[in-house]
């Protein structure tokens, strides 16, 4: 393949998250040149996507010396520090990268840096001067957990938007494992949408303390007789914390036996259709 099919390979790869199948191709390109400025661009959210973050540093370091107007490079680095929660050092960035190109993921991030450090009323004039499609200040305000704002400064999105917006943000958390925050969170659903299953299960697998896990175990099973993951949390926490054997047996036999009628009706319906 050319540099060139490589290079299309890239954005294939970029556009469908394949990360993996990007990193592959990026490393093919840099075999052949090893200073290629889109490969190396790449390889910079590969990291950040990896969470690799010496990597991305030392990529930026790399690109910043043979393609210094690299603006790509200052949104990684400012994409780290947003993660590591080090706003000042993030708006540093952004204004370095804004300086050589108007780029709306760049404005994004100054948006959320700004947020970070408090400077709400300065983020949402800057907000309002960007054109930055499919972004709204709410986003970034819940991306920020500053929950307290939303009705402050208003929202477009629908209260469907705004949950999912929030479920959006526990992924996020829980790929990171900040626990804590994902309580957070879930308190913000319930207020818009009062036991919200999937949120319940947010909560009970970010819970620590084995007797509230129990209590909002049984609390959701109530609620929802048919989710198996409820029935399993509680027989993990029966199991390992208390030596509930026999209780854990239980939860777990009608966990799997729930399980299973699932997948058999999902069997079935596929089938079918």
């Amino acid at each position: 393949m050319t540099i060139q099919d490589l290079l299309n390979e890239c954005e294939k790869a970029y556009g469908e998250n394949n990360y993996s199948r990007l990193d592959w191709v990026c490393n093919q390109i840099l075999e052949q040149h090893k200073n290629n400025e889109t490969a190396l661009t790449y390889k910079l959210y590969i990291y950040c996507n990896h969470r690799q973050y010496h990597l991305v540093f030392s990529v930026a370091d790399q690109i910043q010396m043979v393609h210094p107007d690299n603006f790509h490079v200052h949104n990684a680095k400012a994409m780290v520090y947003l993660d590591k929660r080090e706003f000042e050092k993030a708006l540093e960035c952004c204004d370095e990268g804004l300086k050589i190109r108007d780029y709306y993921w760049l404005r994004m991030n100054k948006i959320e840096a700004l947020i970070g450090l408090n400077r709400i009323d300065e983020a949402f004039e800057f907000f309002s001067a960007s054109n930055i499609p499919n972004y709204n200040f709410t986003k970034a305000l819940i991306n920020c957990a500053k929950y307290s704002e939303i009705s402050e400064y208003g929202t477009e999105l629908s209260k469907k938007e705004l949950v999912d917006c929030l479920f959006d943000r526990c992924g996020y958390l829980d790929r990171r494992g900040r626990r804590e925050e994902i309580l957070e969170v879930c308190e913000e659903i319930f207020k818009l949408d009062e036991d919200n299953e999937l949120a319940l299960q947010f909560k009970i697998h970010s819970l620590v303390d084995d007797e509230e896990i129990l209590k909002c175990s049984d609390y959701a099973i109530k609620l929802y007789p048919d989710n198996f993951r409820f029935l399993f949390e509680k027989a993990e926490t029966l199991l390992w914390a208390f030596a509930d054997i026999d209780g854990a047996i239980e939860c777990y036999e009608k966990g799997f036996a729930l399980a299973f009628i699932l997948s058999v009706h999902t069997f079935i319906s596929v089938s079918i259709f």
